[in-house]
């Protein structure tokens, strides 16, 4: 169990056939995750948009109380959990879990 209540999953989404590319394979994610018998829920993800290592964009989505915000650059907005969903399953790279 994570010592301090959180924990993070990491994804290598970098293929190397041929070229350098992205793998678009969609993600399952667990919400809540138990582990020893704790329960961690899902707090932040790190999408990244675009077609490769050389290319795309970064966005965070992050849970605040009770509320979800996509964080885009300078433009930051409420959204709905079914939008993290979505993207975290196309394209997160990272998926940050806590007990509390």
């Amino acid at each position: 169990t994570p010592a301090d209540g959180q924990f993070m999953v990491l994804i290598n989404r970098t293929e190397f056939i041929g070229r350098s590319g992205k793998n678009i394979s969609s993600v399952d994610i667990s919400n809540p995750i138990i582990l020893d018998g704790e329960s961690y829920n899902l707090t932040g993800v790190i999408v990244h948009q675009g077609s490769g290592r050389s290319r795309g964009h970064y966005v965070v989505y992050k849970k605040h109380g009770s509320n979800w915000y996509c964080y885009n650059d300078i433009l930051v907005g409420r959204v709905a959990y079914a939008q993290v969903e979505r993207a975290a399953r196309a394209n997160g790279i990272a998926f940050l879990y806590d007990s509390k």
